[in-house]
């Protein structure tokens, strides 16, 4: 007998302490992630890709990330080095980032279990010269027998706890930047992220005046085009298309955790 395919849908608002425009224009700046690497623990981080698709003008940006989680014994056995691996992919029109409210569409896999798929939305809005919101709504189902439940509250857990941190995260963040600017004190290390493809596109927001190093990425991962989740019954559980994610979002508030069948 099949196993009836379930869903957790989840929802979170963040309330930051920053303008939208330089939450949008740090976040994928290679000073601020080498920040919030080392804040939130995470393992390695990866630009697998940013394409540019000159026709429809939409941009491709696939991300790699290995978090600094202990996962539960029984899902560790089946994780290769038990090491957990996060794949987010994100498309929008290139120069939509330019305004505000910025919303994109996001997927994320993971190397658990390729029955297992995040999808949501993820909105910046200007609340105010230093005073933004983030709103992120999506899903994660996980149509797999057995440990399926575990993994659905893994990932879940990992977005909410995420999101607890980002306020703070961010706030520490315009302290240090701050601080550099008046010379008070030096900016840190930073890694850089070179894309893996080498993709003759350049990234944008990946410059930082805040210094600069050389940093060899992860081992490259091999993101095949057709690489997308499958249910129980080996049809796709989502279409290539919905793809997208935010990698520095989280929230102020307690998240509302609805769980449903899909």
């Amino acid at each position: 007998m099949r196993e009836k395919k379930k869903c957790k849908k989840f929802k979170f608002t963040s309330e930051l302490c920053v303008s939208a425009r330089e939450f949008i224009d740090d976040k994928d700046t290679d000073a601020y992630r080498s920040f919030h690497m080392q804040r939130v623990g995470t393992r390695e981080l990866e630009i697998v890709r940013d394409d540019l698709e000159r026709e429809t003008n939409e941009r491709t940006i696939v991300i790699r990330t290995v978090p600094g989680i202990k996962l539960p014994r029984l899902v560790a056995r089946v994780v290769p080095n038990g090491k957990v691996e996060f794949v987010d992919t994100r498309k929008y029109l290139n120069g939509a980032e330019k305004t505000t409210p910025f919303a994109q569409a996001f997927t994320t896999v993971n190397n658990i279990t390729k029955h297992s798929v995040v999808r949501g939305t993820i909105t910046v809005r200007e609340m105010g010269a230093r005073a933004c919101v983030v709103e992120v709504e999506g899903e994660c189902q996980v149509a797999l027998r057995g440990i399926g439940g575990i993994i659905e509250n893994i990932v879940v857990d990992g977005i909410r706890k995420a999101y607890e941190l980002l306020p703070e995260i961010t706030r520490e963040w315009s302290e240090y930047k701050a601080k550099v600017a008046s010379g008070e004190i030096a900016p840190v290390k930073t890694q850089a992220f070179p894309v893996s493809n080498r993709s003759s596109v350049k990234r944008s927001g990946s410059g930082s005046t805040l210094g600069g190093a050389s940093f060899h990425t992860a081992t490259e991962t091999a993101l095949r085009d057709d690489a997308y989740a499958e249910d129980l019954d080996g049809e796709p559980a989502m279409e290539k298309k919905s793809v997208r994610v935010s990698m520095f979002v989280c929230c102020a508030s307690k998240p509302k955790v609805v769980e449903m069948d899909c």
